[in-house]
């Protein structure tokens, strides 16, 4: 294939450089400004929320609820998306809130801590094993929404 490459014309061998360069360039600023950030928000309503105020989703979502004395209840989200809330109703903690992600290639690992209204977030070069096994018994998403009501019936 390289071969006959050659034999076409110089303008059109360059314009075929010139296109996968610039696909090229286009993968790597896409990669490199997909990144999500997971914060935790409490306004308008009283209620904690995960939102994901970065560009892309966020993925491998685990987050934790720690109590004043070490108390801890993990869970592990859904991915969230460019813009998404989680509502964290079923708190039962609330002292410390860490939620740990991942950016949609999985290369790019975060933390972020909400201590006293401050997010802290951080990435995690190294520790993502341990971050996995020490959520490999973590409970369903679902369970921080109270149960639904069925409806009466007549």
């Amino acid at each position: 294939m390289i071969h006959s490459l050659v034999f076409l014309p110089v303008q059109i061998q360059a314009a075929l450089i010139a296109a996968i360069v610039a696909v090229l360039i286009q993968l790597y600023n896409y990669i490199r400004t997909t990144k999500p950030l997971l914060v935790f928000i409490r306004r308008p309503t009283r209620i904690w929320r995960i939102k994901n105020i970065g560009h892309g989703a966020a993925f491998n979502v685990y987050f934790r609820d720690i109590g004043g004395e070490g108390d801890k209840q993990d869970y592990r989200i859904y991915p969230v998306a460019d813009g998404e809330e989680v509502q964290l109703t079923g708190l039962k903690l609330g002292d410390v809130l860490e939620v740990y992600f991942t950016d949609w290639t999985g290369w790019r690992k975060y933390r972020t801590t909400c201590k006293k209204w401050d997010n802290d977030v951080e990435r995690i070069w190294f520790g993502w094993r341990k971050v996995e096994r020490d959520f490999s018994n973590a409970t369903d998403e679902s369970r921080l929404y109270p149960p639904e009501v069925p409806p009466a019936t007549k």
